[in-house]
């Protein structure tokens, strides 16, 4: 068991990284999209209620998409510290819920 020895395969790393990579940008479009969609109602329905609720959807849009990316694995964020997450087995914490 000691004489054992790990090989990680470079060609299939670097596949992997893009994958995620991609993925990043993929969800980076769709946030930008929704961000746009929710501008868009918030601006046409200011008069009503729904103008202020579309504006916490386009905030939570923006906050959530960022999160995501940022806590891919081969961001830059995801290689540091990651507020909301925690090191170990357990996984990422959600706020607002026991750890």
């Amino acid at each position: 068991m000691a004489g054992q020895v790990v090989e990680m395969d470079y060609p299939v790393m670097q596949s992997v990284a893009k994958g995620f990579r991609t993925q990043a940008d993929i969800m980076n479009a769709i946030g930008k999209a929704l961000v746009m969609m929710f501008e868009s109602l918030e601006k046409s329905l200011w008069f009503t209620g729904l103008g202020a609720y579309f504006g916490r959807c386009k905030d939570a849009t923006k906050q959530k998409t960022k999160e995501l990316v940022a806590g891919m694995p081969g961001q830059p964020a995801a290689l540091g510290a990651v507020p909301g997450r925690r090191a170990g087995p357990a996984g990422p914490e959600r706020p607002g819920r026991p750890g």
